[in-house]
């Protein structure tokens, strides 16, 4: 979800073309990965960076990844796929602490909070959206004309997304929606097909319509 800068590890897997046009499939407009990832607004990722500086392979109770990690380095570095050199041991180390950071940093508690902030569960009964803290996640103020437009259009909607796992930009258009804005209030064209779905908007991307979708341009 995020830059596709975070992209350049693996370059190699993804043909310049899709770089330099950002046509990059199943990967989210990183200006609401907050409204539409949970984790992204707790405290877990804060909680990891913290971890990386104080965790030692000591503190990990069971290290079985180590000794899984070294072999399969050794095994890149023969067939020149991977040659860390002197850092090889730094990186098994911190592969291997992993497991135990993420634990740590993302609690059942912690996790719960996250999706409750961000409306993906209520805070009753865990189990149901929240459309008014959903609405909350919106970048600036929104005014009762809105929010009137939301509940009146909410049911055609959730038709339409329920039944293709997205919302094309022409029904948003038809019903009154004002187009989508980044950074600097310049309208952002968000009416693109799936070979750029970074820039769509309202999808889930693992919806068995967005998955057919996806796999044709393979």
């Amino acid at each position: 979800d995020g830059a596709t800068d975070q992209l350049s590890a693996v370059k190699n897997l993804i043909s310049e073309q899709c770089l330099s046009q950002r046509n990059l499939k199943a990967k989210q407009s990183a200006g609401k990965s907050g409204g539409e990832q949970p984790s992204d607004i707790g405290d877990g990722y804060k909680d990891t960076k913290r971890l990386e500086k104080t965790t030692t392979i000591d503190d990990i109770p069971n290290d079985s990844l180590s000794s899984l990690f070294c072999p399969l380095f050794n095994e890149w570095k023969e067939s020149n796929e991977v040659n860390l050199g002197r850092k090889q041991p730094i990186a098994v180390d911190f592969l291997a602490r992993i497991p135990y950071m993420l634990v740590k940093a993302f609690p059942p508690d912690g996790v719960r909070k996250s999706f409750l902030r961000n409306g993906t569960i209520d805070n009753l009964h865990y189990l149901w959206p929240d459309i008014y803290k959903m609405m909350e996640t919106r970048r600036g103020e929104m005014t009762s004309e809105e929010r009137d437009l939301i509940f009146d259009s909410f049911e055609e909607l959730f038709q339409e997304m329920y039944k293709n796992g997205h919302v094309e930009e022409s029904s948003y258009d038809r019903l009154g929606f004002p187009p989508d804005f980044e950074e600097g209030e310049e309208g952002v064209n968000r009416d693109v097909g799936i070979e750029r779905e970074h820039m769509q908007r309202a999808k889930p991307l693992s919806h068995p319509e967005q998955v057919i979708l996806r796999d044709c341009i393979q």
